[in-house]
């Protein structure tokens, strides 16, 4: 067991919290699964609406502005509860990606996805508020970042799947319809799934302003905003480079990416105990280090073994920033604001994914994918960078958080 440690949670999950988690890795499986469609099939979408790198580039980027209706879920989230805007949220994401299956324009594919990500982002802040809030502050991190990694393993999953677009024309519609089999953990949640116990209904209306007035508001946004102009478009343009710009087929980009990824996703385990037993602000600091060396390697070198390590040492530290940003992500403001502070960082996150797609007809298509990564990874460095200034929470309890 000691050879295991180092990828153990630091302290072991009760009956109830490992039902909890367990069903939350299901559920990111599944998320993860239909988020994914979207970068693995760009490829193919993009020949199908006819439209440059760059210009799917901007489509991806105004989808990606469907974020920012979460924060409805987010409000009521924090005034009903945890548990129904959850629900709602997935049901949202799973039926808007497989509307995106019969789409007929890039108009039509921009909204349902902006759907379907709006969807996600709400069911993805929300599922990590109600692991906060139930799991104990030494192995909260761990139980975040399982659920981050079954949304990799639902990622990989789309990725095994992805030879299937070369049936047809159209034949990456097929899988957009896959994504409606979420619909069917639902139940399982609903039934499953209490409310988190940290959930109190607020005695007096606040707005949520009034919490995140804070300087660790700011500098967390900042880091969120940084580390996806750069993440966004290394995620969105991978199968592309690899397809279109190194030539591979599309079974070996899958392959690569997904020996990659599987390689690289011990660091989920590894982040969040490193969160943690280490900390929240050098293990978030290293792992965004990782992200931005293991991403500058996918886009420079063209040896498909280097390219896998690159991916593998990218995955790695995106994967390990889960664990100690989420906990961060929760842990810094109280309860009663907790869902909308996760939301509207979460929309600084879009915001900065927005920025760095939408440089795809000002750069992509001038100078081309490779310079346009390594102009976006001066942002990351500056995330890895901003994320020391916040405060430590590692194993403070949860409920005395001051917003």
């Amino acid at each position: 067991m000691k050879a295991l440690q180092p990828i153990l949670p630091p302290s072991p999950f009760s009956k109830m919290q490992l039902r909890l988690v367990g069903l939350m890795w299901v559920t990111g499986i599944l998320s993860g699964y239909a988020v994914a469609q979207t970068v693995n099939t760009l490829p193919f979408s993009r020949v199908t609406f006819g439209l440059s790198e760059g210009q799917m580039g901007f489509v991806l980027g105004v989808a990606r502005v469907g974020a920012l209706g979460a924060l409805g879920f987010s409000a009521y989230g924090d005034r009903r509860g945890r548990r129904g805007p959850f629900l709602v949220a997935l049901v949202v994401l799973f039926t808007s990606t497989g509307i995106t299956a019969l789409t007929q324009t890039p108009l039509q594919y921009s909204l349902a996805q902006s759907s379907a990500r709006l969807g996600a982002t709400a069911a993805g802040v929300l599922a990590v508020v109600l692991l906060a809030e139930t799991l104990d502050p030494s192995n909260r991190a761990y139980g975040i970042s399982l659920y981050g990694a079954g949304a990799s393993f639902g990622a990989g999953l789309a990725l095994v799947a992805l030879p299937a677009a070369r049936l047809g024309p159209d034949a990456w519609r097929w899988l957009f319809a896959s994504g409606v089999v979420g619909l069917a953990i639902v139940p399982f949640v609903a039934r499953f799934v209490n409310e988190s116990p940290a959930f109190r209904t607020p005695t007096q209306s606040r707005s949520v302003f009034s919490s995140l007035v804070s300087s660790s508001f700011w500098i967390l946004g900042l880091v969120y905003f940084l580390s996806a102009s750069f993440t966004a478009v290394v995620a969105a343009f991978s199968t592309e480079r690899l397809i279109s710009d190194v030539g591979m087929t599309p079974l070996g980009a899958s392959a690569v990416l997904l020996t990659g990824g599987t390689l690289g996703g011990i660091g989920f385990l590894v982040g969040g105990r490193l969160a943690d037993v280490w900390g929240r602000r050098p293990s978030a600091s290293f792992a965004l280090s990782l992200g931005l060396i293991g991403g500058l390697g996918l886009y420079h070198l063209t040896q498909p073994v280097l390219i896998t390590v690159a991916v593998a040492i990218g995955a790695f530290g995106t994967f390990s920033a889960i664990g100690p940003l989420g906990a961060q992500r929760a842990e810094l403001f109280s309860t009663d604001v907790r869902t909308s502070a996760g939301v509207w960082l979460n929309n600084l996150g879009v915001a900065g994914a927005v920025i760095g797609l939408g440089l795809g007809p000002l750069t992509i298509d001038r100078i081309g994918l490779a310079p346009t990564v390594t102009l976006l990874g001066v942002a990351m460095l500056g995330a890895a960078l901003a994320v020391m200034l916040l405060p430590e929470t590692r194993g403070r309890p949860i409920d005395v958080m001051a917003g």
